[in-house]
């Protein structure tokens, strides 16, 4: 069987390359505060008031994942949460005093963090980096479904479901 070369591997770099601003964003930003919670107050600096689905979509996070991560910074006191006297099934979101300053003292680093990630390209390429990411990024939804046919194996079956 032929090994399979994990250097020429995207999957496996791009782990890696997550592995690699995770470890700076800790380093840098907050050990605290983490990527997707700075993406929750950047959003919500921008748009107070704002309801907890739109926030959701717009940070990129699924449903379970922003009501868990909102609970956790409401608990904080980084984030005022009411229902919405339009729609009580919506809750409206706005950054707290706390929440505000904490968003303006990790937003300078933030900026640091990502010159950090992208120090060894060159101008042009740290912006074809970035235009290469959003072109992936930007994928069809429909072709990122994760249960999609697997390809057969040698035998003619399939790799087993990961799905439980």
């Amino acid at each position: 069987m032929q090994t399979f070369q994990l250097s020429a591997s995207p999957g496996h770099l791009i782990r890696r390359l997550h592995q690699f601003s995770t470890s700076l964003w800790a380093n840098i930003v907050s050990e605290q505060i983490t990527s997707p919670q700075f993406g929750i107050l950047n959003f919500l600096a921008d748009h107070p008031g704002c309801d907890q689905t739109t926030l959701g979509s717009s940070v990129f996070l699924d449903r379970a994942s922003t009501t868990e991560i909102v609970g956790r910074m409401t608990k904080r006191g980084l984030i005022s949460r009411v229902k919405d006297p339009n729609d009580m099934r919506r809750w409206n979101l706005t950054l707290t005093e706390l929440g505000y300053r904490t968003y303006e003292e990790l937003a300078p680093l933030s900026l640091v963090q990502n010159n950090c990630l992208v120090e060894a390209l060159g101008k042009t390429d740290q912006q074809q980096f970035l235009r290469y990411l959003q072109e992936i990024l930007n994928v069809d939804p429909a072709l990122r479904i994760t249960d999609q046919v697997r390809p057969p194996l040698n035998d003619g079956s399939k790799l087993p479901s990961t799905e439980t």
